[in-house]
């Protein structure tokens, strides 16, 4: 239903991570009671983690596969899952042989955020691995000015 009301693979695409957002902002609550007493976390790094083990847990039954910093910027970080059970098996016409089904996944981790106070713009894509079958899929996470300006002043 959403690709015929889509005129563009992007529009598509922000159908599906508006989709997800949703889904993250009332997981950010469900997740974080049944884990976490009902607290929320306020640094950075702590709720990078949150995502990348209970969140992600949530959605996907397990935790991704890595959580790395990016290299260029210190308002990057990725997470990155190997085969993600909500992309393994799909299959795409080739006129949407460039769709990332991993957008719905960065569209839960743009709810979650946005929900905990840490705005940021969060896409995904599909990284090619020599050696494995499936592409990896990263969701990339840059936080806004005011995120980092509030960790700075935190340590």
């Amino acid at each position: 239903m959403l690709q015929e009301q889509s005129s563009s693979i992007s529009q598509l695409e922000g159908h599906i991570h508006g989709l997800g957002w949703g889904v993250g902002r009332r997981l950010l609550d469900l997740v974080g009671w049944r884990d976490k007493g009902g607290k929320h976390e306020v640094k950075l790094l702590n709720m990078l983690g949150f995502l990348q083990t209970n969140v992600w847990k949530a959605v996907t039954g397990r935790a991704a596969t890595s959580l790395e910093k990016g290299l260029e910027a210190e308002d990057e970080y990725m997470i990155n899952d190997s085969a993600p059970p909500l992309t393994e098996f799909i299959s795409m016409p080739r006129d949407l042989a460039h769709f990332c089904p991993g957008v719905f996944l960065a569209g839960v981790v743009s709810g979650v955020l946005d929900s905990a106070n840490f705005p940021a713009r969060v896409t995904a894509h599909l990284i090619e691995i020599e050696g494995q079958e499936t592409p990896r899929t990263t969701v990339l996470i840059k936080f806004s000015n005011e995120v980092m300006e509030r960790e700075r002043m935190l340590t």
